[in-house]
């Protein structure tokens, strides 16, 4: 289980790393791609979605997202 969170864990950095990537190149459309094609999102990719709707100007979507985290 340790092992699979591990892996788990790099891949939500590296697709974080990703969506934000795409956020800086003015796509927020791929950015949504990516955490859409994610199976589990955690704290991370939460968070770079978060980010990524304030960057654009969309603090509705954002605070939308930050409340379904904490739902």
């Amino acid at each position: 289980m340790q092992l699979t969170w591990r892996i788990s864990g790099y891949l939500a950095v590296v697709f974080s790393a990703f969506m934000d990537m795409c956020v800086k190149c003015a796509s927020l459309e791929e950015a949504l791609d990516t955490f859409d094609s994610l199976r589990v999102h955690d704290i991370v990719t939460w968070t770079t979605l978060i980010i990524a709707y304030i960057e654009h100007g969309c603090g509705e979507e954002a605070l939308e997202c930050f409340v379904e985290t904490h739902g």
